[in-house]
């Protein structure tokens, strides 16, 4: 396996630029951006209570600009996987979503700790909670929105991680 960075960041500046994005190519976009990362060992959520997942709660925390990340020593991949999302984040809320585009997009979300723009999360949730959506949804897809539900909870109170690393167990498996 073999993860070349020019390769993913010349990728996402052309799907940066792409005017006609649908849901299911966003969605597939962010769970192959975290598949990608994971891979590569960069992605926040692989490390436990890392500076990045803190410093990410922080960001969010004090209502900052997601462009700032850059001064809070984030890897240039990292700083290219927030554009993404927040690109294909605003895609997502402007279109009509299956239950595979919520909850892969739910899932990369989780998965690589991209707490900035938690009410595109918060949408895609209600949108596959709703009846119409989930009555089309597998168990996968469901198991998998649920997973991500749970480990997304950390961002909705900073303090659990704190809690967490007192305690001596992680909020991030």
């Amino acid at each position: 396996r073999r993860f070349d960075e020019e390769v993913f960041v010349s990728l996402t500046d052309q799907l940066l630029d792409d005017e006609v994005m649908t849901s299911s190519t966003a969605s597939r976009v962010m769970w192959s951006s975290a598949m990608l990362m994971s891979m590569n060992d960069a992605a926040p959520s692989e490390s436990t209570n890392s500076e990045v997942d803190q410093k990410l709660i922080k960001l969010f925390s004090d209502n900052q600009n997601f462009s700032m990340a850059n001064s809070n020593g984030m890897t240039i991949l990292q700083e290219r996987q927030v554009d993404v999302f927040h690109h294909m984040g605003g895609v997502l809320l402007s279109s009509k979503l299956t239950p595979i585009d919520a909850s892969s997009a739910m899932w990369a979300m989780a998965k690589t700790s991209y707490a900035l723009d938690r009410g595109i999360f918060d949408f895609l949730a209600e949108s596959l909670a709703s009846k119409g959506i989930l009555e089309n949804s597998t168990t996968r897809q469901v198991s998998q929105a649920l997973w991500a539900c749970g480990k997304m909870v950390a961002f909705e109170n900073p303090m659990m991680n704190a809690m967490a690393v007192v305690q001596g167990r992680s909020v991030n498996t």
